[in-house]
């Protein structure tokens, strides 16, 4: 899951021949503002596709989508890729501009990126947003409720919002996945791109398969990533396939020597952990990021698996998962606090796209259609198949949209050269559900990754390579072999801090406090005092005053010293942060940044060298008298915003950073 925020383009034949954009009866593209902060090392286009909201009535209403075109590297013929985001109703362009900008590199560089925001989704105009919904989180888990108190509070939310959408005169059930699939062609379309490169995550593989449907001439080939079958309801499958893919773990735990030596008996610790919370519900502040507001709320064993569930659709948080589950256990809740505040205050989906599109495709299921272990890892509550089937049936019966013709469900039949990938850990599209669309596809590489969850390909060096062999020749069979090397680095407590500073701040016990006004104390001071060198130097030089004896020109010269290191030490510990936690792994972020370079290491250790040499210089000076009492108390002065400075910025550092 991820919740982990952060979409562009500029008039297409502009750049390449500054003409007008050509206007096409079915929408027409304008360059804008994007609405992410743009890949920084790649040349973007930003702007909105106007289409129409009715395919078959062109000259109609429009509605809007905002746009991002990241440009190719190289000059080629290569087809456009563009990319289907999942949900339905997820962002888009905020999803991949931030794979974008993963170092790692797993977007293709040498052809254009189209990706655009779903009809509906929260940016797209009109938005089927429900902030209404989202505003509830709060409430919901204020006070214990069971499972119906909290369908009930949300059904008043979605129907206040539905009536919104209404008297707006939205028409809801223009929103669905035909209507999608028919947005990607008119994109292309108005793009002058009569042959595309598609793949699709999540919804964003039922939606590749509707397009395919529609529109097979359009599709060069197709990548689908965490597969949801055209003929299968997702619904009715999530039981089992959670308690399959936390099976898949905890079995690889016990295999790796580290992971099962700290964490053992995951299969019963595991149950037994949540039948515990069940009966005592955990009392805690969870802090909206988003806002900046903490919510004291009471959660039960089931609402910590949910938040677990949703660890496992990530592909870097799935390896900390045993991790987590041992600090629960032991009564360790600084993570757990953290990630529960960041996935359930998430605000990135357009609750009312999901609904139409959901409901306008998928027939109400029954509880013989659903998939359940008899028994396992989680507590079941014996309604559970009940409430969902109710929680169901009253959101579409809001919605109240036309069922799509009941060929959307039926299984797709294609030669366009396909790969089919799945994640051994993925919650919620296993490999099961790829298998379904595997005969109908009669071109189609299968591939398994190992050590992946929900949309492994693009969070994967291994599978990236075999996603842009597939792009670059479709027609050949890529090499797979490195997936036989995959494995999964579990986080442990020899890997990282046990508890990060960064996880505190976010689940509202604030540590860096103490740390951070002191250290923003001493930057001022520090800038403040060097600015008075200068000034005394011009002084001196207009007065005639002699230069200061040898002794005091030493000692200035290491007051300089220690507060360059001061300034190099926020400079390194502030690249850290950055580089190795927000860009690298914001999810490691939250449990404490693995092992740093040496460069840190050093200066860590450096600064309280130098600091030192400096008191033992000034308690010299001192004794010498060889400074004048203004002299003394500048001097003092440098030394104490130094010291302030860095000894904020080293504890900071220790507790973020194992070195």
């Amino acid at each position: 899951m991820t919740k982990l925020r952060y979409i562009c383009m500029v008039f297409l034949l502009a750049t390449i021949v500054l003409q007008p954009t050509p206007t096409y009866a079915a929408g027409r593209y304008t360059s804008g503002e994007c609405l992410t902060p743009a890949p920084t090392n790649r040349t973007v286009d930003c702007g909105t596709v106007s289409v129409p909201l009715h395919h078959d009535a062109p000259n109609g209403t429009h509605i809007q989508l905002p746009i991002m075109i990241v440009r190719s590297t190289e000059s080629n013929q290569n087809r456009p890729l563009f990319l289907l985001q999942g949900g339905p109703g997820g962002d888009t362009i905020e999803t991949f501009v931030s794979i974008i900008n993963k170092p790692t590199g797993v977007i293709p560089t040498n052809r254009d990126i189209v990706f655009f925001e779903q009809r509906g989704t929260t940016q797209a105009t009109p938005s089927l947003n429900c902030p209404e919904l989202s505003a509830l989180t709060a409430e919901l888990y204020a006070t214990q409720m069971t499972n119906m108190q909290r369908t009930d509070r949300q059904m008043q939310a979605w129907k206040v919002c539905a009536d919104r959408l209404r008297a707006a005169s939205i028409d809801l059930s223009a929103f669905n996945s035909v209507a999608n699939a028919d947005d990607v062609a008119a994109v292309a379309s108005i793009l002058g791109h009569e042959s595309i490169d598609l793949y699709g995550v999540s919804y964003g593989t039922l939606l590749a398969q509707h397009v395919v449907a529609r529109h097979p001439a359009l599709v060069h080939a197709l990548v689908l990533d965490g597969v949801v079958p055209m003929t299968v309801n997702p619904q009715t499958q999530w039981i089992d396939s959670r308690q399959q893919s936390f099976a898949n773990l905890f079995a690889d735990c016990a295999a790796d020597s580290a992971c099962n030596g700290q964490f053992p008996d995951l299969t019963t610790r595991l149950p037994a952990l949540l039948k515990r919370i069940n009966a005592n519900p955990l009392h805690m502040t969870l802090t909206d990021i988003k806002a900046a507001t903490p919510h004291n709320v009471i959660l039960t064993g089931d609402d910590v698996a949910g938040v677990l569930f949703q660890l496992m659709y990530d592909n870097e948080l799935v390896r900390y998962v045993p991790l987590l589950i041992d600090q629960i256990d032991r009564g360790d809740m600084a993570s757990f606090q953290s990630i529960a505040g960041l996935f359930m205050f998430y605000d990135g989906m357009s609750e009312g796209m999901q609904a139409t599109t959901t409901c306008a495709e998928e027939v109400i299921p029954s509880v013989a259609d659903y998939r359940v272990p008899s028994s396992g890892l989680f507590p079941l509550d014996p309604n559970i198949v009940t409430d969902d089937i109710d929680y169901t049936s009253r959101w579409c019966a809001i919605a109240a949209v036309s069922r799509l013709d009941k060929t959307v469900n039926a299984l797709l039949q294609s030669d366009i050269p396909t790969l089919i990938s799945s994640g051994r850990y993925d919650p919620i599209t296993p490999e099961r559900l790829a298998a379904v669309v595997v005969p109908g596809f009669h071109h189609a590489t299968v591939i398994v990754t190992p050590n992946g969850a929900h949309g492994a390909i693009l969070d994967n060096v291994c599978t990236a390579s075999i996603f842009h062999a597939f792009l670059d020749a479709p027609e050949q069979t890529p090499d797979t072999g490195c997936l036989q090397l995959q494995k999964t680095a579990f986080a442990s407590s020899d890997t990282i801090t046990t508890t990060s500073a960064a996880a505190q701040v976010l689940n509202g016990s604030n540590p860096l406090g103490a740390n951070l006004y002191p250290a923003i104390a001493g930057i001022v001071w520090l800038i403040l005092a060097l600015a008075i060198r200068p000034i005394a130097y011009l002084v001196r030089r207009v007065r005639g005053i002699a230069a200061p004896q040898s002794g005091v020109r030493l000692f200035h010269f290491v007051q300089l010293l220690v507060a360059i290191a001061a300034i190099a030490f926020l400079g390194i510990v502030t690249y850290i942060l950055y580089d190795s936690a927000l860009v690298q792994n914001s999810a490691a972020f939250l449990f404490g940044i693995p092992h740093s370079g040496p460069a840190y290491s050093i200066l860590l250790w450096a600064f309280p060298a130098v600091y030192a040499t400096y008191l033992l210089l000034w308690v010299r000076l001192l004794s010498m008298r060889q400074q004048t009492l203004f002299g003394f108390v500048y001097a003092l002065s440098i030394g104490l915003a130094a010291g302030s400075l860095g000894y904020a910025l080293y504890t900071i550092g220790i507790s973020v950073v194992r070195l």
